[in-house]
């Protein structure tokens, strides 16, 4: 039994030591982001969206097409303004993390597909 408590403690160590059990990852820089987030869909609820490399937000928010958006990378922050026909949202500049597949945007998270 002593032998077999041991080798799994090994196994748990050696997955923690490769990123199997990583804590969040802050998302530091435009070029973090780009290779992370930009051009991959991402899902939350019934909704979808891309925040594409070319500067812009494509997909659905509240089940609503968005009509008109812009994003850009400023100092260590996300910022996006963004609407739908029923909805303008305020311009924010939000800090991104990552853990495993699911980015988080302030407070919201999404979850690559």
């Amino acid at each position: 039994m002593q032998r077999q408590t041991t080798a799994i403690i090994c196994v748990v160590s050696g997955f923690m030591a490769h990123g199997v059990a990583a804590e969040p990852m802050m998302i530091a820089n435009e070029q973090q982001f780009r290779d992370a987030v930009a051009d991959k869909p991402m899902v939350r609820g019934g909704d979808e969206i891309v925040v594409n490399a070319a500067g812009q937000i494509v997909g659905t928010l509240d089940g609503k097409a968005i009509t008109a958006s812009k994003w850009m990378w400023d100092g260590s922050t996300f910022c996006r303004a963004l609407q739908t026909a029923e909805r303008d949202f305020p311009s924010a500049c939000q800090n991104v993390t990552m853990d495993g597949r699911e980015v988080t945007f302030g407070q919201t998270t999404w979850t690559l597909k």
